[in-house]
């Protein structure tokens, strides 16, 4: 299971219910792909220019301290980036793993 690093604090994270993929870039360096999460709030679509090209996204915020983790996909523009619809991207460093 993987959660937010604010359980080192004594606060409940965001908990992640599958085993995420690594992604190249995140905004913070690298960042896994999803297709569930929990505990967090989605905020407002945007079209945002990404190094894998055009999508709509809308970030993603810790659910308790409103901290962005990263994004949604919403709508990939390129054939070969749809497979993103729908899922997740959150950021390496805004993540840590239990029981490794």
């Amino acid at each position: 299971m993987l959660h937010s690093p604010i359980d080192a604090t004594g606060k409940k994270g965001v908990l992640l219910n599958d085993e995420g993929k690594w992604q190249p870039q995140g905004r913070n360096g690298r960042a896994y792909l999803f297709t569930n999460v929990v505990n967090v709030t989605i905020g407002v679509k945007e079209d945002r220019q990404l190094r894998t090209g055009l999508h709509t996204v809308a970030d993603i915020c810790c659910y308790q301290c409103q901290e962005v983790l990263g994004w949604k996909y919403e709508k990939a523009f390129e054939e070969s980036q749809k497979y993103k619809e729908g899922k997740y991207i959150l950021e390496k460093v805004k993540v840590m793993k239990e029981n490794w």
